[in-house]
């Protein structure tokens, strides 16, 4: 692969893109219905109902928003040969090794600036308010909160000059991780184990989508779990331990409206008019610890 290949494989990088986010779906969601670790299928399907009608709106409006802007980006920086990487004099292989890397790096810090910045979280808080975890959690977000990553991510490929090739690989890379450690899949003491030596699993995962707020501010990362490590937000799952997922808060099962509106009634408070019309629980008056 070179850079001319980048700029031919650009014209295809959505298809890339969905292609791989398609088979790592069919592969995991597939898996957990086989393997299951603690939920039926018609707990599978409930979540569904809402996450996937979700994860439509925000495929149509990103894409009618930016298309392939990201890659168009990369195949101008590399024709001009631009970027961090090209200034360091990186080989190309070794940019897209890079570009996995960094891109990972990336994604924990603004997954745990999400959890830390007010304005951030009320959008990221959607992601949360599932009270089950499985493959569709991993497409349950907020417009505001991707665009906003849209942006970011275009700053730090213009900053680097990551090569299109990279930024696929990553993506079907990260696409596989983010829809396997969300989901209701069973893995071995054992495997689990040595698993998370390197990578993130649904264990490690599942204890961030803790109601405890101690357990809720760990295990950022998505691929690689020394992330986590490096920057002292590492927690270990205890085999056998019970762990409630979701946010008191909102309560249980919000309809696609209520998740729309969340991050703009995330305040002190819900207005009175909307706390029967369209939740119908609890105020959301406690802040992120």
């Amino acid at each position: 692969m070179s850079p001319e290949f980048d700029a031919l494989i650009h014209q295809h990088y959505e298809f890339y893109k969905g292609m791989g986010f398609i088979a790592s779906a069919v592969l995991v969601i597939s898996l957990q219905i086989l393997v299951p670790n603690r939920l039926e299928i018609q707990d599978l399907l409930k979540s569904w109902k809402v996450n996937l009608p979700l994860a439509f709106i925000n495929l149509f409006l990103l894409f009618f928003i930016c298309g392939a802007c990201v890659s168009a980006l990369a195949v101008s920086m590399q024709e001009s040969k631009e970027g961090l990487l090209e200034y360091l004099g990186f080989s190309y292989g070794a940019q897209i090794v890079l570009t996995i890397f960094v891109l990972d790096l990336v994604a924990y810090g603004w997954h745990r600036a999400n959890h830390n910045w007010p304005v951030l979280w009320r959008f990221h808080s959607v992601h949360h308010s599932d009270s089950q975890l499985d493959a569709t959690t991993a497409v349950r977000f907020h417009a505001g909160e991707l665009l906003i990553s849209l942006g970011i991510r275009l700053v730090v490929v213009l900053v680097f000059g990551f090569p299109v090739s990279g930024l696929i690989i990553f993506e079907i890379i990260y696409g596989f991780f983010n829809l396997l450690v969300h989901s209701d899949l069973y893995l071995s003491q054992r495997l689990n184990r040595f698993l998370s030596l390197g990578f993130v699993t649904p264990s490690l995962h599942l204890l961030h989508h803790s109601v405890n707020k101690k357990e809720h501010h760990r295990n950022y990362g998505t691929i690689f779990s020394f992330w986590d490590r490096m920057f002292c937000s590492y927690l270990e799952h205890i085999p056998g331990s019970t762990i409630r997922v979701g946010l008191v808060e909102t309560g249980k099962d919000l309809p696609l409206k209520s998740l729309l509106l969340l991050p703009f009634v995330f305040r002190s408070g819900i207005k009175k008019s909307t706390t029967k019309s369209v939740y119908n629980h609890k105020k959301f008056s406690e802040k992120v610890e």
